[in-house]
């Protein structure tokens, strides 16, 4: 496939120089002899070049473009087949357990739907939205796209394939509606009145960005822009070790002249439900964990309920 792709370029380079030569030589002599003309004719022609190099490139992009695409579509559809042919595989395997864990232990076939990485994972959601199968297939693909996904085992709140997969496209269909930056500041702002003693003389509102997932950094300023407004005090984007490096820290008391917000857990229950765990630091003496819900009700996110998990 590359060679034709190379053979293909040559062939329009060497059009498009085969016309060059063509309007050089087809060029009206008498032209060049007027000088008032000439200035005209040298931009029309260099003109005419430019056009011509540009159709020439945006063709030769055009096609290296849809022979990727055509590459990157039939390098799936081998490795569709081939993560069809494992998953049959392990399906195939007589074990004295029912246990899919104790089946895929040590399974070659089953490293490998892991070893395909974003392919793999690919291939394993469009089967599980081909189907509405719930059996061990769809646990095994569970478990493999649960590993190339990094997910936390200790996590783990399904207990089918199709659990599984209903919980991962709650989640993508949050982050992709655009709904999260509106949780976050629901979750942030519940956070604010617990243990509000620690929001005493505070100079500022830190929160860090970086645990912030799923979201751009124009919807991390819109958050910071809420809090600014809303507790009128400098609202800024920074980890506590940022807030060291800054000299924000009282180091002898390791306290702040502000508070900091932190998001450390989000757990999307379905579409319409969100548990978010963070807290609110101070000092070392001085912080508060908080869990809070929050839900999706009459066209809106709203806080169903927050409360205190660890205070120190």
């Amino acid at each position: 496939m590359k060679k034709h792709i190379v053979i293909s370029v040559s062939l329009i380079f060497i059009a498009a120089a085969g016309l060059l030569i063509h309007l050089q030589l087809g060029q009206n002599p008498s032209s060049r002899s007027k000088a008032s003309q000439g200035t005209s004719n040298i931009n029309t022609y260099a003109a005419a070049t430019e056009a011509k190099k540009a159709e020439s490139a945006a063709l030769i992009g055009n096609i290296v473009k849809d022979t990727e695409n055509i590459e990157n579509a039939q390098n799936y559809e081998i490795v569709k087949k081939e993560i069809d042919q494992k998953i049959q595989s392990i399906l195939n395997i007589k074990s004295a357990s029912s246990n899919p864990y104790d089946i895929i232990k040590d399974n070659k076939d089953f490293e490998y739907l892991i070893q395909q990485k974003d392919a793999g994972l690919r291939c394993m959601l469009d089967k599980f939205r081909e189907s509405n199968d719930n059996g061990l297939k769809e646990y095994i693909m569970a478990i493999a796209c649960s590993k190339i996904l990094d997910e936390d085992p200790k996590e783990k709140k399904w207990s089918t394939g199709r659990g599984w997969y209903d919980q991962y496209t709650a989640k993508e269909f949050i982050v992709k509606s655009g709904f999260l930056k509106d949780i976050y500041i629901i979750s942030l702002d519940s956070m604010m009145p617990v243990d509000d003693g620690l929001n005493s003389g505070m100079k500022y509102i830190a929160i860090d960005g970086s645990k912030l997932r799923y979201i751009n950094s124009s919807e991390k300023s819109d958050i910071l822009k809420h809090f600014n407004s809303k507790y009128n005090v400098k609202a800024l984007d920074a980890s506590y070790d940022k807030l060291v490096d800054m000299g924000m820290v009282n180091s002898e008391l390791n306290c702040l002249d502000g508070i900091l917000l932190n998001i450390s857990k989000i757990d999307v229950i379905d579409k319409k439900n969100v548990i978010i765990e963070g807290y609110k630091y101070k000092s070392g003496l001085g912080a508060v964990g908080v869990k809070s819900k929050v839900t999706f009700e009459g066209g809106e996110w709203k806080l169903e309920s927050s409360g205190m998990t660890w205070i120190s």
